[in-house]
């Protein structure tokens, strides 16, 4: 079981199904004949239930993911699908529940990446990148973390990421990358949480 880290302003749950819909263009004919009635069940749900404003789906290959903050709503999902789900993600308890609601980017969890990093800089499209971001990267080695492919190739970094260690040298890559930052996501232990 995987916690989960949240999606904009919804935090409360996500579930995930799948229905084995897209491996190849000669089966999926036949599966999708196969799950008809799971399909058409799928459809008329989301007719009844689905508010764009309050619930978002997510359709990737074969595995449709549904997040909302309704908890009702969530269990009914959940009730209706369960033979089909494969993944199911909530807070583990009011005190997270009650974080994620007032913290909805953030993502709790055991111990931090690499045991240091305290926000995750997210990077968007095409990555102008000035001379010498490698020698810079380099430099703050321990407060910052970039892949290789990042520093050598980084021309396209729409998916890509670095990590920080705190938000003055988060201030410092906000300045040196600009609009190329997608958006930035802070990590807190589940320890931290429970301090609180």
């Amino acid at each position: 079981m995987e916690q989960w880290k949240g999606i904009g302003d919804l935090n409360y749950a996500y579930s995930s199904l799948s229905l084995g819909v897209n491996d190849g263009r000669h089966r999926s004919h036949k599966e999708i004949w196969e799950n008809r009635f799971t399909l058409y069940k799928l459809y008329h749900w989301i007719q009844e239930h689905y508010v764009h404003e309050v619930h978002k789906i997510r359709n990737e290959g074969c595995t449709l993911s549904f997040f909302t903050n309704d908890k009702v709503v969530w269990e009914n999902f959940c009730g209706t699908f369960k033979d089909h789900l494969h993944e199911m993600v909530w807070p583990k308890n009011k005190k997270q529940e009650d974080y994620f609601t007032n913290n909805p980017t953030n993502i709790i969890c055991q111990r931090l990446p690499y045991d240091k990093y305290r926000f995750k800089i997210h990077l968007k499209g095409k990555l102008v990148r000035q001379a010498g971001f490698e020698e810079w990267v380099e430099n703050y080695a321990g407060e910052l973390k970039a892949s290789k492919k990042l520093i050598e190739n980084c021309y396209y970094s729409d998916g890509r990421f670095l990590y920080s260690t705190d938000s003055q040298m988060l201030l410092l890559l906000q300045m040196y990358l600009g609009d190329s930052i997608r958006n930035t996501q802070q990590y807190i232990t589940e320890a931290e949480i429970n301090e609180q």
